[in-house]
């Protein structure tokens, strides 16, 4: 099982080093974190205060409203293959470039069948769910 933090605060590096300090007592449950970001600059900081892997940051447009090409530069620059979007607000051209770029896309927050076998046809990798299990869905990546 992974956490991924939701961390609206702008003072992410405070509730940074919070996690890290409760974490103390067991150090290892800190691979467990998945840190989302919020506007792709703050990982180095993250980074000075745990040091993260790579593969544990996360971006989200959540504060960007709409989907936005600049997310994908900001993503390369600063090595972060997870990009989260509202669902249908990634364009079809956008979602078969990112693939193309290395990224993994997750949709939010798609509670209904139909849209998320929808989403994973038009090749997002996933998606966030209140309701839906792996059995709700009629898609088969083949993967």
């Amino acid at each position: 099982m992974y956490l991924i933090t939701d961390i609206k605060d702008t003072d992410l590096c405070t509730a940074i080093s919070d996690l890290v300090a409760l974490a103390e007592e067991d150090p290892a449950i800190l691979d467990r974190f998945i840190i989302q970001l919020y506007t792709g600059r703050e990982k180095t900081s993250v980074q000075e205060i745990y040091p993260f892997k790579d593969s544990q940051f996360l971006f989200t447009t959540y504060n960007w409203g709409d989907w936005q090409l600049e997310v994908a530069q900001i993503c390369n620059e600063e090595n972060i293959a997870v990009i989260t979007v509202p669902y249908g607000k990634m364009p079809d051209e956008d979602a078969a470039l990112m693939r193309e770029l290395g990224f993994t896309v997750y949709e939010y927050t798609v509670d209904r069948a139909d849209k998320a076998n929808f989403s994973l046809t038009r090749g997002i990798s996933g998606f966030y769910t209140d309701t839906l299990s792996p059995d709700d869905l009629e898609y088969e990546s083949g993967q």
